[in-house]
């Protein structure tokens, strides 16, 4: 479960450059690309870290923001030009940070998109007192103006 005692604070990250690397993931897991149906189990997730008042809701958010576009689906792959691609996360999705970061995002100090706003700065001294100093030095040094 996600520690919201963590103060949020709006955190971008982009990939502009992805190479495929190997990943090794825990027994029991695999990464899959979307299949529909998948927005259920979203919403049930967001739903329960508290994301969102109902599932109903959620699932809503998930099919008007996520599936408008569903032709464009093949262009997400990187031999498609689909390059920047961007995230908003917050730090007590620090776990998930560290995931993004090894799979080539990069924290951005000043760079936002969408309606986001950059609150690197902040962002950073909560992570510091969360991630370990190796950890936290790796998110400096891969970070981006």
């Amino acid at each position: 479960m996600l520690d919201r005692t963590i103060p949020f604070c709006n955190t971008i990250m982009k990939c502009s450059d992805y190479s495929p690397r190997h990943v090794e993931l825990p027994d029991g897991f695999s990464i899959v690309s979307y299949q529909r149906g998948y927005e259920k189990e979203w919403a049930k997730l967001e739903y329960a870290i508290g994301d969102f008042d109902s599932l109903e809701v959620a699932e809503k958010y998930f099919v008007e923001t996520y599936l408008q576009k569903t032709e464009s689906f093949p262009n997400i792959y990187v031999g498609h030009g689909a390059l920047p691609v961007y995230i908003h996360t917050q730090p007590w999705s620090w776990k998930a940070i560290l995931l993004y970061t090894s799979l080539g995002f990069k924290l951005q100090k000043t760079d936002a998109f969408s309606h986001y706003e950059n609150e690197y700065e902040k962002a950073m001294i909560e992570l510091g007192k969360i991630v370990t100093a190796e950890q936290y030095e790796l998110l400096k040094q891969s970070s981006e103006e």
